[in-house]
């Protein structure tokens, strides 16, 4: 009896050390990415239209019924904290959209910790748990206010429920992950895998068939309403024809080079999943993965598996190709999975185990920190681009494209205030348009790849081109590069801004064109 006492209170010390410890690192967690944090730069591209939807929700009081967007999940959760918020900037509502993205990455923690407990012990769980908090790449998307991380939020706690015993917890895993296919289209795959689990954990079950039915049911039931809702709206439930256009589009002979678009996956995923391994995984997932293969079992068979399903929406997005490492991080918790079982047994063949977990951790936070000081420069970078954006909107009403900066002029184009935002939504609905797409843009964008000449765009823009935003990226067409060069030299154009001039980490002019003078 006073045995089963002591176990029972050493089970409970033991319990609330690894809470302490969780929690501990979820408030470091926080704190580096708070670090990293802006309040100065605005959403952009995918998460400004994430906004946008959110935004009428709340205004509106209603989910649109005019037009949808493929992914819409994120944007309802969003909307409902706007409703709740009484903020006077459209901006403080901006950083919301981030700051809950933060929180929900770092909440993930805890369902990172039970999904590693399937596979190793506790100590190596926390492991994974650092891991987790500090992945640079992690930290960089928690800080965009895009769908990703509570998408990776669903996934990990559907993988820590498909993997428990507990019939019932397993079937509220396919809850989730239906739900998530509503956040992220590539939460079908997960759903595949889902049931592939199903069958190497029940393979000897004779009552397997009617488990997967089941699940499969339940998947029907969440997403066969919505994704009719979808099509009814806008002829496109932007998932069962969104993934039979990507298997297509995959198989596809590109006609302007006569080779397939599964070639450039094949060039294009290897480059960018090995990228993301940088810094924290490039060690250890070799590692892992011979570890896994040598000691072939069920669990392998399980990763194996999932890691195929989840691979496949990649395999498309790098056929485009979408040139961003953003698409792996959704295969972090496996592959975090995959680093604890290479390190395991470099632990059990050495005496000094606490010492190698401890040099384990300091390489992660330090290596983390090194790659995020060094990709973060970028963020100053940022700030300087939308203060330049601000004073493009302010002076000028058509301009030549400068992508990846110019992504910034639509959020600088919009109100201050709230209330005056607010105004785009109570205009007349125009049927399968976004309000987004609809708001009448200041600064018209011409593109400059278009063109062969300086000439052949100036008159080729009906006289509408007021400005050229010249820059020192590399990449911009040779006559852009060279106004940047010479553009005082030429006397139709008169130079209005030199970020050189502010002390700006941006290089840009900006060149008003005079046209009785080019004439």
């Amino acid at each position: 009896m006073k045995e089963n006492i002591n176990g029972k209170l050493l089970y409970k010390k033991n319990n609330f050390k690894i809470v302490i410890i969780i929690f501990t690192i979820i408030i470091a967690s926080i704190g580096i990415r708070l670090y990293y944090f802006s309040f100065d730069i605005p959403l952009t591209s995918d998460a400004l239209g994430y906004f946008y939807y959110a935004s009428d929700i709340a205004i509106s009081g209603n989910i649109p019924i005019n037009y949808t967007p493929a992914n819409s999940g994120w944007s309802i959760i969003v909307s409902g904290f706007f409703q709740i918020l009484d903020f006077e900037t459209v901006n403080e509502y901006m950083q919301t959209q981030k700051i809950l993205s933060i929180i929900i990455s770092t909440i993930t923690i805890i369902p990172i910790y039970y999904l590693c407990r399937k596979f190793v012990d506790q100590k190596l769980s926390i492991l994974g748990c650092i891991f987790f908090a500090f992945e640079p790449h992690l930290i960089q998307n928690s800080l965009l206010g895009i769908t990703d991380p509570f998408y990776i939020l669903l996934i990990t706690i559907g993988l820590s429920l498909i993997l428990s015993e507990n019939k019932k917890l397993i079937l509220l895993s396919f809850v989730l992950i239906s739900i998530s296919t509503f956040i992220r289209s590539e939460g079908f795959f997960v759903f595949l895998g889902f049931l592939s689990i199903i069958l190497i954990r029940e393979k000897q079950n004779k009552k397997k068939i009617f488990t997967m039915i089941f699940c499969i049911l339940i998947f029907s039931m969440i997403v066969i309403p919505i994704a009719y809702y979808k099509y009814s709206v806008f002829e496109n439930d932007f998932l069962f024809i969104r993934i039979n256009n990507s298997v297509s589009v995959i198989t596809t002979i590109d006609g302007s080079n006569e080779e397939s678009r599964i070639l450039t996956s094949i060039e294009n995923f290897p480059k960018y999943f090995g990228w993301s391994l940088i810094p924290t995984f490039i060690i250890f997932i070799p590692i892992g993965t011979i570890s896994l293969i040598k000691k072939w079992n069920e669990k392998s068979l399980v990763i194996f598996s999932l890691s195929f399903f989840m691979i496949l929406p990649m395999i498309y997005a790098y056929s485009i190709p979408l040139k961003d490492t953003r698409f792996v991080i959704y295969l972090f918790p496996i592959l975090i999975i995959i680093s604890l079982i290479g390190i395991k047994p470099i632990l059990e063949k050495y005496s000094v185990r606490k010492l190698i977990q401890i040099l384990i951790i300091i390489f992660i936070v330090l290596s983390s920190l090194i790659f995020l000081d060094w990709k973060m420069d970028k963020m100053e970078f940022e700030k300087d681009v939308f203060s330049v954006s601000k004073i493009i909107v302010s002076s000028s009403s058509g301009v030549n494209s400068f992508y990846p900066e110019s992504r910034f002029l639509e959020a600088a184009e919009l109100p201050i205030i709230w209330d005056d935002y607010k105004k785009y939504f109570d205009s007349d609905r125009e049927f399968k348009k976004s309000v987004r797409s609809s708001v009448e843009k200041k600064v018209k964008i011409f593109n400059t790849e278009n063109h062969d000449s300086l000439e052949d765009l100036i008159n080729n823009s009906g006289r509408e081109l007021t400005h050229l935003i010249v820059d020192d990226n590399q990449n911009r067409p040779k006559f852009i590069k060279e106004v940047y060069d010479n553009g005082e030299e030429l006397d139709f154009l008169k130079k209005e801004f030199d970020s050189q001039e502010e002390n700006l980490n941006y290089n840009v002019k900006i060149f008003k064109i005079n046209y009785e003078k080019l004439e």
